[in-house]
């Protein structure tokens, strides 16, 4: 969180899990910041479930481990078009996708 509030960036990758809690800890936060980036969820089992509970909470997406990179370069267009369109992409000023965990 820290760096996302020194660094704004239209997408963040997480992990389910987290060292230090999980990734609704994480999109908690990103809900307090100015300019709210989209979250990406990823996990090994990333379940119907899991994807539910991501968007029904206000996550982006949900990406399956090990990645799929026709699956990944979907969702990332996908979330860049989506910032673009919220002119979320001019306003950010040095990264375009930030990863926490071990993405």
């Amino acid at each position: 969180m820290d760096f996302l509030r020194r660094t704004p960036v239209p997408v963040v990758v997480t992990e389910r899990d987290l060292p230090h809690g999980n990734w609704k800890d994480l999109l908690a936060g990103i809900h307090q910041l100015p300019e709210s980036p989209l979250l990406i969820v990823t996990a090994r089992l990333a379940d119907e479930f899991l994807w539910g509970e991501v968007l029904n909470l206000g996550g982006h997406d949900v990406l399956s481990q090990p990645f799929q990179v026709t699956e990944l370069l979907w969702v990332f267009d996908n979330a860049w078009r989506i910032s673009e369109d919220d002119g979320i992409r001019e306003s950010r000023q040095v990264s375009t996708a930030v990863c926490i965990g071990a993405c």
